[in-house]
């Protein structure tokens, strides 16, 4: 029987098997990360939900910024851990294990939430509406969110588009794809051992039906870099 790859065990599983070959090669905060930061004043307090290894919380704590990373994975979040304390040691943050699914943040407690690249990994539509809905509850009245996930539009994607359903099986939806990630570090670009990540990539309309059926208010929406973003409000009389 092959591995059950959609499901939440096993995107955790891998984010700890390939978090120090991840960490070399992804390090910087993303262009998007940068921008959303001018939206926010320094002292603001920032969720910044599957942290991965911290390049973006790291650049917020740069800015000023008071920071919680969370993530599921443990190997991620020791790496970002250890490099938080090395390079940003005087600022305030902290980290906690967790599923984006039940935040362990209060109610209407942080200014802004960060929500880079994790959606797509998320096994099943209500999942991923539900994290949506807890980086809602997570923020003040008057906070502001951003949200990435890939596009299914890309065309280097779509011959594993159309292999999603076989690798995945009968929990297959439409946009689920499984994509390798080789740890180079132990053999060649060939040779070197191969894990298979999640991924469900979403339509532009799929990605705009989720926002609508959050309590979110929409300030922007635009792709950029093969990634659907928003920038999302809960508003004051909420």
């Amino acid at each position: 029987m092959s591995p059950d790859h959609k499901s939440k065990f096993s995107v955790m599983k891998t984010y700890d098997s390939i978090a120090k070959h991840f960490d070399v090669t992804r390090y910087k905060p993303w262009p998007e990360t940068i921008k959303f930061a001018e939206r926010l004043r320094s002292g603001s307090l920032v969720l910044d939900l599957g942290c991965g290894n911290g390049r973006n919380l790291r650049f917020l704590i740069s800015k000023g910024m008071k920071v919680m990373g969370m993530d599921i994975s443990v190997g991620q979040l020791d790496i970002a851990i250890g490099r938080a304390e090395k390079e940003v040691p005087d600022g305030e943050y902290g980290f906690a294990i967790g599923d984006v699914e039940h935040v362990p943040v209060k109610n209407s407690s942080m200014d802004a939430v960060i929500y880079i690249a994790t959606l797509h990994h998320l096994t099943s539509s209500e999942a991923r509406l539900t994290s949506m809905n807890e980086a809602w509850r997570a923020l003040k009245p008057g906070g502001v969110c951003l949200v990435s996930a890939w596009a299914r539009e890309q065309e280097k994607f779509q011959g594993e588009l159309k292999y999603g359903q076989h690798d995945i099986g009968e929990d297959w939806e439409e946009g689920d794809i499984l994509l390798p990630w080789t740890l180079k570090n132990e053999g060649d670009a060939k040779n070197g051992k191969k894990f298979m990540r999640y991924y469900h990539l979403y339509s532009e309309k799929e990605f705009d039906d989720m926002l609508e059926a959050t309590a979110f208010k929409v300030l922007d929406r635009y792709i950029a870099c093969d990634n659907h973003y928003a920038i999302l409000q809960k508003t004051i009389d909420q």
